[in-house]
């Protein structure tokens, strides 16, 4: 327990302190800093420096072991250390060497774990920083050491303190003792238990050139991939504080639902049939990804050459809802070199992942949490990825011009062109594919070769329901369909012109949300060769999200391409929502047959295959809940930090293990640091002066919204806060929804503050009233009225999706958001 000095309230923690001076009073003002803590009493004259000294209270006084080398033994200390509030260090006379020794190494071991989580940082360059680091000390240190006991002598101090601070300085002066090389640094990792080694196995071998004494010489040399243990990964994850508690509450939440509401694959018809088998065990789902990405240029002349393969594991929605879009959860498992796969086959190289995914189905492993052992065990439950990805995983026809193009049904390619609705006589099970493994023919079955992944106990290619709406839908069917309607708008219809709806898309207020998402200009060449719009899938979602309110108005409203364009808002709609209800397939099956049919009717030309596989996203929704949470987005995004590792070192001879050991660096350092607890820390600006408020406000605040134990004097408004990992302001016309009735309820943040000895921040806000839904801007019609609504944020929806405000030329105003 904390208190402030000048309100002695009593607060959590330090850091809270921090928060509650900034937040209730004029720190900027105070001339002097007090420290009312127990045997303390210091003040200080900046308030950054009052904030340090805070922070050494989380410090020990605690006796070690003399030397620098960590045993195994104080791993924990080490750690527990790092995090613990309730630590305190008064003065340098209260500490001994030996406790000094371990937090000067401990913070060493900090210093360079962070470095070493800088994606463009090589670990060479980790070694140049520590040579200078010590290099650029050595002189001043010695000066200062000389100068500093040279006057405790004049003063005649203690011959044991002096020979006390000259060892403190003698270790400052040397912080990295068994730390000076790259070996020892990991070596140290690794026995802290935060640092994963990856391991390199053989899966073939092949001839290569080596030089020789001036000679080439051919060698043979193993061909290697770069496997890490997933039971070593999982058991560390797991027994991270906080985080077994929070998944397994989740799971309980989530049974709990009813209604048939559906937010999570733990709540899907696949994973309850699954856990029927063990009622009683600890069962954990998890997802496997598979990409190849470039990690050389990919218009340069090497391109190809070390294209890489990866395999994520994430347990996707099996985590709260404010953590599954974080990198921080999805772990690396597998990367190769990809033309090794093509050469080796998927046989060898996925040969141990599948292994180790058969001992963490049966054995499980051992976490302990909180002194207390868990047998925790782990099911593959979907692997996911882009349709080329999962087709050449489990070994379907890797060619989309096939006689069988599809994983899902045994349409033909000429079938699947024109079919409008799911042919559930021709989808694919388990007899049928046991019998064109049989055939052994991929152009009469669409199979290439038997599914290495079979192997795994309860799973099988065929019930591998998983689909990706970034590539199928965002970079698929909706850029093929707007670029076709916009075709026919500007060229042929000429409705308007592309420089009107340039400027739009431009001068568009897309609010602080979308904002990052604004969609680029488009060109001629793209509305003239009618291929697809060269935006990403994260600007096309914001422009066919928001173009009922960008070019609705100009638009006819009997015109049927605008009848396809809602359709295609109404599917996009469906299958982005973060939780389903039974009807939404039905409702979403509906949709997607009118849309193919009249898709056909207006463009006179086939169905392209992402088509087709819009046909079973019903299906899929129905097996294991939202497609949302199987999307390639954020793993792409995992792509980058190998992306930019690769493009900051110049060295090609081993990229898979330079790149592997590179991530599990990353994730050391947030072992480390306590970033990977599932837990969000509440951030906001600093504290604002509210300003045009009218006195009316004032009263409806104080009367109406406030209790009478609370009053405007002691609360702090701030500008901007972040909760959950979104982050609201008061800066822009910010509108969110906080519940859905028969219309969606928006408010209109105002202002945002915090109570006296409260962490929870509050919103007031201005309702707005829905008058009803505009179906040909596919908005809702509001106005505005002068209700006042105070908010807690821990109500609020934690998915909160893009609301953004728009007058059209009828004079009305239009939200258009997707929920």
């Amino acid at each position: 327990m904390a208190s402030c000095f000048i309100c002695l309230v009593g607060v959590n923690s330090f850091k809270s302190l921090i928060r509650h001076i900034k937040l209730f009073h004029s720190f900027e003002n105070i001339i002097e800093y007090k420290c009312i803590e127990p045997s303390c009493g210091r003040s200080y004259n900046s308030f950054d420096s009052f904030s340090r000294h805070l922070l050494t209270h989380t410090l020990v006084n605690q006796e070690s072991s003399s030397n620098l080398h960590i045993e195994p033994t104080q791993i924990d200390d080490i750690l527990n250390q790092q995090s613990n509030e309730q630590l305190e260090i008064s003065s340098c006379s209260n500490i001994s060497i030996k406790a000094f020794k371990n937090l000067v190494t401990e913070d060493g071991i900090m210093l360079i774990s962070k470095w070493y989580n800088e994606a463009v940082v090589p670990r060479n360059k980790v070694q140049i920083l520590i040579n200078d680091l010590n290099g650029f000390n050595d002189k001043c240190m010695q000066i200062l050491k000389k100068e500093v006991l040279d006057n405790l002598k004049k003063n005649n101090s203690d011959e044991n303190s002096i020979s006390k601070i000259s060892v403190m300085f003698d270790v400052i002066n040397d912080p990295f003792q068994n730390l000076k090389t790259d070996h020892k640094r990991l070596k140290v990792l690794e026995e802290l238990g935060v640092y994963v080694k990856p391991i390199e196995i053989a899966i073939g071998s092949r001839n290569k050139n080596i030089t020789k004494n001036d000679d080439i010489v051919i060698n043979l040399v193993n061909v290697n991939i770069c496997f890490i243990p997933l039971r070593c990964i999982f058991k560390v994850f797991f027994e991270q504080p906080n985080v077994l508690k929070t998944v397994l509450e989740y799971f309980k939440r989530l049974n709990s639902m009813t209604g048939g509401i559906v937010c999570s694959f733990v709540q899907s018809e696949v994973w309850k049939v699954k856990c029927q088998s063990s009622p009683d065990k600890i069962i954990i789902p998890f997802f496997l990804y598979f990409d190849e990405y470039e990690t050389n240029n990919p218009l340069g002349a090497h391109a190809g050459k070390k294209k890489l393969g990866a395999v994520y594991v994430s347990f996707g929605s099996c985590l709260p809802p404010e953590f599954q879009s974080s990198l921080n959860y999805i772990f690396l498992a597998l990367l190769f070199i990809a033309n090794d796969r093509k050469e080796f086959g998927n046989k060898n190289i996925f040969k141990e992942l599948i292994n180790e995914i058969n001992y963490l189905q049966k054995d499980g492993i051992i976490v302990n949490v909180e002194s207390q052992n868990y047998t925790i065990y782990f099911s593959l439950a979907l692997i996911i990825g882009d349709n080329l990805g999962l087709h050449s995983m489990l070994g379907f026809s890797e060619g989309f011009n096939a006689n069988y193009p599809c994983r899902f049904c045994l349409c033909s390619k000429i079938e699947c062109n024109y079919l409008v609705s799911q042919d559930d006589s021709k989808m694919r099970n388990t007899e049928n594919y046991s019998q064109g493994i049989t055939i052994d023919n991929l152009s009469l079955t669409g199979i290439n070769e038997l599914c290495v992944w079979n192997q795994i106990d309860g799973f099988h290619a065929v019930h591998n329901h998983s689909v990706d709406l970034m590539h199928d839908i965002l970079e698929g069917v909706c850029s093929y369909d707007l670029c076709g309607i916009l075709y026919e708008f500007i060229i042929n219809l000429k409705y308007f012109s592309l420089d009107t709806l340039n400027n739009r898309l431009h001068y568009f207020n897309y609010g602080p949300l979308e904002v990052q998402n604004k969609p680029q200009s488009i060109t001629m060449d793209t509305i003239r060769n009618k291929k697809k719009l060269k935006m990403s899938a994260i600007e096309v979602l914001c422009f066919s999200r928001h173009l009922g309110v960008l070019i609705g108005d100009l638009v006819p409203i009997n015109s049927e391409f605008w009848q396809l364009y809602i359709l295609l808002r109404q599917i996009i709609q469906i299958v982005t929502l973060k939780s389903i209800q039974p009807e939404h397939n039905l409702l979403l099956k509906t949709l997607i047959t009118e849309h193919h049919e009249l898709y056909l009717k207006l463009f006179r030309t086939n169905l392209k295959p992402k088509y087709h596989h819009l046909l079973h996203y019903p299906l899929i929704m129905s097996k294991v809940g939202p497609v949302s949470h199987l999307w390639s987005m954020r793993y792409e995004s995992k792509h980058r930090e190998s992306k930019l590792t690769a493009h900051s070192i110049t060295s090609r001879k081993n990229i898979c293990y330079t790149l592997s050991i590179k991530h599990q660096l990353r994730l050391a350092h947030r072992l480390l640091s306590k970033s990977n607890t599932l837990s969000l820390s509440l951030e906001s600006s600093n504290v604002g002066k509210v300003i045009d408020m009218s006195i009316n406000e004032i009263e409806k605040i104080q009367n109406n919204l406030l209790n009478q134990t609370t009053n405007l004097n002691s609360v702090s408004f701030v500008s901007w806060v972040q909760v959950k990992g979104t982050r609201y302001t008061t800066k822009q016309r910010m509108i969110i929804i906080i519940d859905v009735e028969d219309m969606p309820i928006f408010v209109i943040i105002k202002y945002i503050f915090f109570k006296l000895q409260c962490d929870i921040p509050f919103l007031i806000g201005q309702r707005i009233s829905t008058i009803g839904f505009n179906e040909h801007l596919q908005a809702y019609k509001i106005k505005n009225c002068d209700d006042l609504l105070c908010i807690s944020f821990d109500d609020l929806l934690v998915e909160q999706s893009p609301c953004v405000c728009s007058t059209m030329s009828d004079g009305c105003t239009y939200v258009s958001c997707n929920f």
